[in-house]
């Protein structure tokens, strides 16, 4: 029986690519889910900041907040904050206009809070 391929599915390898050094794969298993028309969710959401933060790519990191944010609103939760905060902070734009006030404010997250 073959592998129906679902969100689930391709979020798993956008994950396992970006978390184990092969951020490229990781963009390019969303390159192939999106021409499949799989919609993504927030967890894809997260797998790609990671692999923006493994290329220390700020430029690639603020397309996936704008991809997040423009469809379906997939901005705006705890986890998808707290990553946006971590590729922020470790590209290294912690503070600057459109970084991590948006980020922090999408994750529900204040500094000084725990």
């Amino acid at each position: 029986m073959p592998l129906r391929r679902n969100v689930v599915t391709w979020t798993a390898l956008v994950d396992a690519y970006a978390r184990n050094g092969r951020p490229e794969d990781a963009f390019e298993m969303f390159r192939r889910m999106q021409v499949e028309n799989v919609r993504p969710n927030e967890f894809t959401v997260v797998a790609l900041l990671i692999a923006c933060t493994e290329l220390g790519s700020i430029e690639l990191g603020r397309w996936v907040h704008s991809y997040a944010r423009d469809h379906g609103g997939l901005d705006g939760g705890a986890f998808v904050g707290t990553a946006l905060v971590d590729m922020y902070s470790k590209c290294g734009s912690l503070g600057r206009r459109g970084g991590c006030s948006t980020a922090c404010w999408r994750g529900r997250w204040r500094p000084g809070t725990p």
